[in-house]
């Protein structure tokens, strides 16, 4: 977990992360939900392998570079602030 919303404000928030991540890269979301679907609730080493391997690879994709370009851009020359701050620096 990463965040905590009062309820009132749920649903808003639900709807702008969906809205979002259906702007990304299809390959990244595809990848994704191939790899959350077989997972275990603890997996094993050889599972978390091939997810690190996968996000090394879409990392050298040119939209993964093209968003990493941006952020740098937004963010004075640094990622580490998009850690915190990707919706504002990347945008909604």
């Amino acid at each position: 977990m990463n965040r905590a919303l009062p309820d009132a404000e749920l649903d808003d928030y639900v709807d702008r992360l969906a809205r979002r991540i259906a702007t990304f890269d299809a390959a990244a979301i595809a990848t994704a939900k191939q790899l959350i679907g077989k997972r275990q609730p603890t997996p094993a080493e050889a599972e978390l392998a091939k997810s690190f391997g996968a996000i090394r690879a879409l990392l050298r994709g040119e939209p993964a570079q093209r968003i990493a370009a941006l952020l740098r851009e937004r963010a004075d020359g640094s990622l580490a602030p998009a850690e915190l701050d990707l919706p504002q620096l990347y945008g909604q």
